[in-house]
């Protein structure tokens, strides 16, 4: 299945009755062995996807489960959080790990302890007991999401990388949506919280076995994208760190070290991505307020936000082939400004359904086109041999950015108009895109053929 982001030719070959099969990316022709993305589906983008529904089923359960244990609304308010400060907090402890061990066998001891904490979740009878686990599951999430994007940044070469963290993005994407209205159907069919349960248990389960049972590939891809990459030649990673081989004859930096010696990167363009971050985790707190405020009923809400969810599920596989293709800027700029703009234009406009409908596009279209642009920045950023601290540091950033969204929007509207919450975030936004101007030059080459610049 995804395979439907590329293009499919059947060329008859010379033997009888036989076809070769050759695959278009991006216009170019190229054998499967040519594709790196092709190698990856078993082990990265299928149980990517089963996990991310799982998360995204379990998430909105949280809350009905706990009272359905005896908790009040506060305390089930706050099971959902839970999960999100899992992840927070579970980025820099994931560095830590990942750097020790395997990619492979981070996400499958990720998964199987999120398996252990599903079925606690489900036999739970106490709301202590589930917060517990529901911060844990968070923890996991966070573990498996950098293992395997480190995975990805070892595997896959640099003129690859947009896609392929692209259709990383695109999945997770995929599975949050689908994940309710999963749990949606299993509630329709027992009317019991708890039933769902195991469908996020069963969906964790079959991650797990998917990564441990595929085969990884061979030739770690990263070597080939080293040798096309001048940061390679230098002898110096990205950031102006020190070296190490990517062999392993060096040790690997520890966190602190890591966030010393890259600080230059983490700062001036850590920062933007976290405004990034925001202004996209914003947009879907002001778009349900602000459809509420001009007098729409839910019905009508949901309507408009299923349409920019489904342009944002179309176009994340372009913004990758943009940032392949056309260089970083092109792919993060304009999804950045587009966001920035619509948030504008939503401050500024008369209220409206047909304003409404046409921001809730920009918008969407313009979170679209950032699918795995973090990711690909991150990864473009981090140290070849050893990229997990790293990861673990910029994940911490920008979803601390996404965290902050919801609380920045409520602060805003208690003294001042939704309006001036929307124009806020465009601020914000407009303050990311000049940062990314400022800075993406310094640190990244902006052509597709060259790698990251290295200052020694």
């Amino acid at each position: 299945m995804f395979l439907l982001h590329l293009d499919i030719v059947l060329h008859p070959s010379t033997g009888a009755g036989s076809l070769t099969l050759f695959i278009t990316v991006g216009g170019r022709m190229s054998s499967p062995a040519a594709n790196p993305l092709l190698k990856l589906g078993p082990i990265v983008y299928g149980p990517s996807l089963l996990f991310s529904l799982g998360e995204g089923l379990l998430i909105p359960l949280l809350p009905l489960l706990a009272i359905e244990r005896g908790a009040n609304l506060s305390v089930a308010g706050l099971l959902a959080a839970a999960v999100m400060l899992g992840q927070f907090l579970g980025n820099i402890p994931a560095g830590a790990l990942v750097a020790r061990c395997p990619e492979k066998w981070a996400m499958t001891i990720a998964g199987a302890l999120t398996v252990v904490c599903g079925v606690c979740i489900a036999l739970a009878s106490f709301s202590s007991v589930l917060a517990m686990t529901a911060f844990a599951v968070g923890a996991l999430s966070a573990t498996y999401g950098l293992a395997r994007q480190a995975f990805l940044t070892l595997h896959v070469p640099y003129s690859f990388r947009g896609r392929a963290l692209a259709l990383l993005g695109g999945t997770h994407r995929a599975g949050i949506f689908t994940g309710p209205l999963a749990a949606w159907a299993v509630l329709q069919l027992t009317s019991e919280a708890s039933s769902a349960v195991w469908v996020f248990v069963g969906c964790a389960l079959l991650t797990t076995v998917f990564v441990a049972v595929a085969p990884e590939p061979q030739d770690r891809m990263a070597a080939r994208a080293l040798e096309s990459t001048p940061h390679a030649t230098a002898g110096a990673p990205q950031g102006g760190g020190s070296a190490a081989s990517p062999t392993g004859g060096a040790p690997p930096e520890g966190l602190f070290t890591t966030a010393i010696a890259h600080r230059g990167p983490l700062l001036r363009l850590g920062i933007p991505s976290a405004l990034l971050a925001l202004v996209r985790s914003g947009r879907q707190v002001l778009l349900p307020l602000w459809g509420t405020a001009i007098g729409l009923g839910p019905d009508t809400i949901l309507a408009v936000i299923a349409l920019s969810g489904l342009i944002d599920l179309i176009l994340f596989y372009p913004g990758g082939q943009i940032m392949d293709r056309l260089g970083r800027m092109w792919g993060v700029l304009p999804a950045a400004l587009t966001m920035s703009v619509g948030l504008l234009c939503l401050a500024v406009t008369q209220p409206g359904v047909e304003w409404y409908v046409a921001v809730a596009v920009i918008l969407g279209a313009g979170n679209g086109l950032s699918s795995g642009a973090l990711l690909t920045l991150a990864s473009d950023l981090a140290p070849s041999s050893n990229p997990s601290p790293f990861i673990g540091i910029w994940r911490t950033l920008t979803q601390g950015g996404s965290a902050l969204a919801p609380l920045l929007v409520a602060t805003v509207t208690v003294w001042l108009p939704l309006g001036a919450a929307a124009a806020t975030l465009s601020t914000l936004g407009f303050v990311g895109v000049a940062g990314f101007v400022r800075w993406m030059p310094v640190y990244l080459d902006g052509t597709r053929r060259r790698g990251p610049r290295v200052f020694h």
